[in-house]
């Protein structure tokens, strides 16, 4: 069970579930889920929304599938990861609704400061998400959502 710590900074949550593989060895596969406003100091990542009021609230769902290669899930770990997320886009007191589909791979490295359970796992991915349904203009103003591009995460966890 993990988070990944850089959401609550922006005032979001996130828990991903993940389990070793029965098919796989050094295979971790898992679901998580998560929710975030995105920040207006992001929106340089979006630049045609930059400085016109929208406020952006994300819920998504992710798959993992994070290979280590060590044993027992320590130091370096590779992966990708599909995300479906719902985009839910305010300005100036209207609203839409967009979803949108992400691919990523990832390299990180999971560090285990003691012996047990606890681990911190630093990663950087590249990210490409793009709308797949739904509206993604408000009152004749578009947010295009669409991004490529790398997304860092510290991710906090446990292991039983």
């Amino acid at each position: 069970m993990e988070t990944d710590i850089l959401i609550p900074i922006f005032g979001g949550w996130a828990v991903h579930l993940k389990r070793s593989s029965t098919f796989i060895n050094n295979l971790n596969v898992g679901v998580g889920v998560m929710q975030i406003r995105i920040p207006e100091d992001m929106f340089d990542d979006y630049p045609d929304a930059e400085g016109k009021g929208w406020k952006v609230d994300v819920t998504g769902a992710k798959l993992f599938f994070d290979y280590h290669f060590s044993n027992p899930d320590e130091g370096l770990t590779v992966g990708l990861y599909l995300s479906y997320e719902e985009m839910a886009l305010q300005r100036s007191g209207s609203s839409s609704t967009m979803w949108q589909l992400g691919e990523a791979l990832r390299v990180g490295y999971v560090w285990r400061p003691r012996d047990g359970g606890f681990y911190f796992m630093p990663a950087l991915a590249f990210l490409n998400s793009h709308r797949v349904s739904g509206t993604n203009e408000v009152q004749g103003e578009k947010f295009d959502a669409d991004f490529t591009g790398f997304q860092p995460s510290i991710n906090l966890g446990y292991s039983f």
